[in-house]
């Protein structure tokens, strides 16, 4: 554990970076569960007409989000048609699709600079180390253990 502690210690000033990188993963676990839940719903409707005509109570829970969105969809399909419908559903899911794969690469662009600075911070520290070491210790130490 200790060890672990002094390796933490390089990451420390790429917090920023650190802090971003979970911004973005964050918002790609959302766009991804959304994408796909959204998917899942509006198929339901779509293929077997069944219609949720009245908004759903509201409430704090999972079960709810998901009749508001088949509400939603349901008055689209109704509004607009089927056809039309799946059109703007196609162009909403390519859009979230969109939005995940660009959160996805800013949290992975995020990460390199913590990834090679930390591993730079430790060579050089390793570096400097090696060269402050006198004479002595590397004739006694022939082999490196």
């Amino acid at each position: 554990m200790k060890n672990l502690f002094r390796i933490l210690k390089y990451i420390r000033p790429y917090s920023g970076y650190a802090g971003l990188n979970m911004v973005f993963n964050i918002l790609t676990v959302f766009f991804s569960l959304f994408s796909v839940v959204m998917i899942i719903p509006f198929l339901q409707l779509l293929f077997e007409k069944v219609q949720n005509t009245a908004a759903p109570e509201f409430r704090f829970d999972g079960s709810y989000f998901m009749d508001y969105l088949k509400y939603i969809l349901s008055a689209q399909i109704q509004q607009h048609g089927q056809a039309a419908a799946l059109i703007k559903f196609c162009i909403a899911v390519a859009v979230l699709f969109f939005f995940k794969n660009i959160s996805r690469f800013l949290a992975v662009y995020f990460l390199a600079p913590i990834r090679s600075g930390a591993v730079r911070d430790l060579r050089q520290d390793l570096y400097s180390k090696l060269l402050i070491l006198p004479l002595s210790f590397y004739s006694k130490r022939k082999r490196g253990i």
